[in-house]
């Protein structure tokens, strides 16, 4: 990632999401096929009515429900991997890598990427998943995003919380240091 001196919340949004356009249409596509497939069972049953047997009467509906939730789940989780969070602080830039540094100190760090004012990096956290985050740092700022990381394949939308918890301790850690 380069950066000028200066960057916005929105621009440094738009910077993370070029990367993973690709990866987000794909994501939607699979997302709209899983609400087709249920709005398909939903027809199918109203089509033909339930089932007379008793017990399977009312199971039968769990199986347009499934794949309906996991597409409109993965539908609104998509963009919440491009939530770009904001501390205000009059610390240097150096001052500010050097705490970021120091909070990556206690993961093992797989991947970083160094561009300017703007830093990358995927860690592994204690349950083998990894986490990337990625930083830009002025002389009035530092704005970074949080996201479940995936080095082999595309980036995928259910990681069972794993993105909310490192954004909350990344935030707590940010916040009692700037």
């Amino acid at each position: 990632m380069t950066a000028s001196k200066t960057m916005t919340a929105e621009s440094f949004r738009k910077k993370i999401r070029r990367n993973y356009r690709t990866d987000d249409i794909t994501n939607y596509i699979v997302s709209f096929l899983l609400l087709g497939l249920g709005i398909y069972f939903v027809g199918k049953i109203l089509h033909d009515g339930l089932p007379k047997v008793s017990p399977a009467k009312y199971l039968v509906i769990l199986a347009p429900a499934i794949p309906v939730f996991f597409g409109l789940y993965a539908i609104w989780r998509i963009s919440k991997d491009y939530i770009v969070y904001q501390v205000d602080s009059n610390l240097t830039p150096e001052e500010k890598f050097k705490i970021i540094d120091d909070y990556l100190s206690n993961v093992k760090v797989v991947w970083r990427s160094e561009e300017g004012n703007c830093r990358s990096y995927r860690y592994e956290n204690k349950f083998w998943s990894k986490v990337e985050l990625r930083f830009f740092v002025d002389d009035r700022k530092l704005l970074y995003n949080v996201i479940g990381g995936n080095t082999y394949a595309l980036k995928g939308v259910i990681n069972f919380g794993l993105t909310k918890r490192a954004t909350r301790r990344l935030a707590q850690y940010l916040n009692a240091r700037l």
